[in-house]
């Protein structure tokens, strides 16, 4: 499988270590069907479990997701994953209907699975040739069962894990995921989880993070940086940039809608420390773009 947008890649330890923890993993499959999409207006989504994944592969044309804060696109024969706890609109291009391949996959805490950076956010993979009969062998099992063929769902239990295993690979690979530090403290998960849920928040700052710590201010950056190489206040700025390159990517936004979705209560600081990290102003970076990537 190929990832889109990509960082660096894993190394073999982390890579053996996520292979380790998807043989572990225990997969149920409690919903599994071939869904009709009108995806011509946003449509409302939610993936309601702490532990659910949904991953949902349109057939025909692209698919965006979006949600507070952020948005992605799903090109034809691409795949989305929405992880625990989504709440946002599926669109696709106007007047398009396009059937979707929806498996919910609840992965037990148990198997090791959870958590894993990267999922917080859905997160879109393309499909390689060579994986393009697992996706037709689910598509089958699921119709057969809707049809009410009792066998189906458990014989999908194998496929779907293949498929994850696929999907997980990619991500692992080029970047796009990683597993979870298990000396990391739980304070500091639940923190990079409050940033991305509250990214669209001007008032999520430090001192805001460091009271959902428990910690004082002053403890609770050193105690960030010790463990993410960098302060706290970058890393949150760091990650309100990332989320607006997204969006401007996207072509959808102004800036200044762009700006308030990311938390900048001011457009021309949003301008100026955009600037300051992609080299050229929103607007010109949006220009920039290739069509392909709107």
């Amino acid at each position: 499988m190929a990832a889109g947008r990509t960082t660096s890649a894993v190394g073999p330890a982390a890579e053996l270590e996520l292979a380790k923890r998807v043989a572990r993993a225990q997969v149920r499959i409690p919903i599994m069907r071939i869904v009709r999409l009108t995806l011509g207006h946003p449509l409302p989504y939610t993936v309601a479990g702490s532990s659910e994944y949904v991953v949902l592969k349109p057939e025909g044309g692209w698919m965006r997701a979006r949600w507070e804060g952020g948005v992605l696109k799903v090109k034809p024969g691409g795949v989305a994953i929405l992880g625990p706890r989504f709440a946002g609109t599926l669109s696709g291009a106007p007047g398009l209907r396009t059937d979707a391949t929806q498996v919910l996959y609840r992965l037990s805490l148990a198997g090791g699975i959870d958590p894993l950076e990267g999922l917080q956010t859905p997160v879109a993979v393309a499909i390689d040739q060579a994986d393009a009969p697992l996706w037709q062998r689910l598509l089958a099992l699921a119709a057969s069962a809707q049809a009410g063929n009792p066998w189906s769902r458990p014989r999908a239990r194998a496929v779907a894990i293949e498929i994850l295993a696929a999907i997980l690979e990619t991500g692992f690979r080029t970047g796009r995921l990683r597993v979870v530090d298990p000396r990391r403290p739980a304070w500091l998960s639940d923190v990079l989880v409050e940033v991305e849920s509250r990214i669209a928040d001007p008032s999520l700052d430090v001192a805001a993070l460091a009271r959902s710590a428990h910690l004082s201010s002053a403890h609770f950056a050193l105690r960030f940086r010790q463990a993410m190489g960098k302060p706290p206040k970058g890393y949150l700025l760091q990650r309100r940039l990332e989320r607006a390159q997204a969006l401007l990517a996207d072509g959808v936004a102004s800036v200044k809608e762009v700006a308030e979705r990311c938390g900048f209560s001011d457009v021309f600081h949003f301008s100026r420390q955009f600037k300051r990290m992609a080299g050229s102003s929103p607007t010109a970076w949006q220009d920039a773009q290739p069509p392909s990537g709107r």
